[in-house]
């Protein structure tokens, strides 16, 4: 680790003093450089693609020319012994390649991204695309294609709030999306699979924004790519963990799902609305009925840190309740249930932050709910016994929620095979909380249904 740490002191050191050279010098202190490195290596490849980004600071056209001519560059290497005149193999064109798609990153992260920004279609996302699709399959160059990515959407989206970029989104983010589409799973475990998320996320906020259709197709192929990851780690430095404790094991495994949290901001971040939000949460509802466990568990605990977010962020005018609280929160209590420690812990902060209020603004109808759920954040205790946190949000909610409250809890609740003996006396408790408000409602609805027919009785016949 220490030969790392100090090659990569050099390399940063070479591309600092390169930034000061005459322009003329650039290339033939290149080659020199060349000379001396041992492109088989990741670690000397990484840093001499940091040396040339640092040095784009102030020779970004001289970098660039590089960067245009790179064929006759790999040539050259391909032609260069290797590092102290060895006669083995040179790098593979992979190496090199991968090599390049580095160095495009470290160029925009770097360099003087605003002066970047305006030709970055042409310049840097274009001959990206190009030069990763000549060996789309490899592992090294599809690694760097994605720590690129991440690299540009970085530092494209901290100079500009809303990025405007010469090129299609879509086109920017399809390749990412058809990796996490790719059948094996294996290939795209972390650092990767979370590369791939951090890039999305950036990319997502680039103009001009997706279509709707592209939009819901991006969302629904993170979400399902974190989802079917493989099942939580069994061991970590030699030591067995318990299967049983899956919240231990999920944190175990924090890359992906962190990633995915931040694309989820990044599209409810563009229109911070309740109803965006309840967009969102319809992406994330079918996995958070999954029959699988790890599934049920990362869906919910996408929830809870979507509507931390949303509290956060919102404005003060949006004090409102949340967009069908109802349906929200019967299919999250019902999850309070679950056999997983992990899925009724998430599950808990998940309504906890559906009913908190923006702003510290507390409700007369929701204060008591979040006041009992807030216990469950520092008392595991109070998760055990669900049953009350179910009877206190029934009798805290809007009557318009009660109906979607008592019917989600219900399917929920139909799908846990472990709450079959509770099942009964769970939604009696529930019912009985607002029986008077549940008869009003069925009673408007039969009348409701008996007027439409009564006035289809009375129309004439053609």
């Amino acid at each position: 680790m220490m030969v790392s740490l100090s090659q990569s002191f050099l390399y940063k050191c070479w591309g600092t003093v390169m930034m000061f050279f005459p322009a003329e010098s650039i290339k033939p202190q290149l080659w020199l450089l060349v000379e001396m490195v041992d492109f088989r290596e990741e670690e000397e490849r990484e840093g001499f693609a940091r040396a040339l980004g640092l040095c784009a600071r102030q020779q970004l056209d001289e970098i660039f020319a590089i960067l245009e001519h790179w064929e006759e560059f790999v040539s050259r290497v391909q032609l260069q012994p290797s590092a102290g005149g060895s006669l083995e193999e040179p790098a593979s064109i992979e190496q090199l390649r991968s090599l390049l798609l580095l160095t495009y990153g470290h160029v925009v992260h770097s360099g003087p991204t605003d002066l970047i920004l305006e030709t970055i279609g042409f310049n840097i996302l274009a001959p990206m695309r190009q030069h990763y699709f000549l060996s789309p399959h490899d592992p090294l160059v599809r690694s760097a294609f994605l720590r690129s990515l991440a690299l540009v959407g970085e530092a494209v989206t901290q100079v500009s709030r809303i990025p405007l970029v010469s090129q299609d989104t879509y086109t920017v983010l399809s390749p990412l999306l058809e990796m996490l589409r790719g059948k094996d799973r294996a290939r795209l475990q972390s650092p990767d699979h979370q590369h791939a998320l951090l890039a999305i996320s950036y990319i997502g906020k680039f103009e001009p924004r997706l279509s709707k259709e592209q939009e819901a197709e991006t969302i629904g192929t993170c979400i399902a790519s974190a989802m079917i990851q493989r099942p939580v780690l069994a061991k970590l430095r030699g030591t067995e963990v318990a299967k049983s404790s899956t919240l231990r094991a999920e944190s175990l495994q924090e890359l992906p799902w962190e990633g995915l949290d931040l694309v989820l901001q990044t599209f409810l971040e563009q229109h911070l609305t309740r109803t965006t939000l309840l967009h969102l949460f319809l992406h994330l509802q079918p996995w958070i009925c999954s029959p699988r466990a790890q599934e049920r568990s990362r869906a919910v605990r996408a929830s809870a840190r979507l509507f931390m977010f949303y509290r956060f962020k919102a404005i003060t005018e949006d004090l409102k309740p949340m967009v069908e609280q109802g349906y929200m929160a019967g299919l999250l209590t019902s999850q309070a249930f679950d056999a997983q420690e992990a899925t009724r812990y998430w599950a808990s902060q998940a309504l906890y932050w559906l009913f908190t209020p923006c702003k510290a603004v507390v409700y007369t109808k929701t204060g008591a709910v979040v006041s009992v759920l807030s216990k469950t954040q520092k008392d595991a205790s109070c998760r055990e016994n669900p049953v009350h946190v179910a009877m206190l949000i029934a009798k805290h909610l809007q009557s318009s929620d009660l109906m979607p409250f008592s019917f989600t809890l219900l399917l929920g609740l139909l799908e846990k095979e472990e709450c079959a003996d509770q099942l009964a006396s769970v939604m009696e408790a529930v019912l009985r909380e607002q029986e008077s408000e549940l008869q009003g409602q069925v009673m408007a609805g039969h009348w409701r249904h008996h007027a439409d027919i009564s006035g289809s009785s009375i129309l004439p016949r053609a």
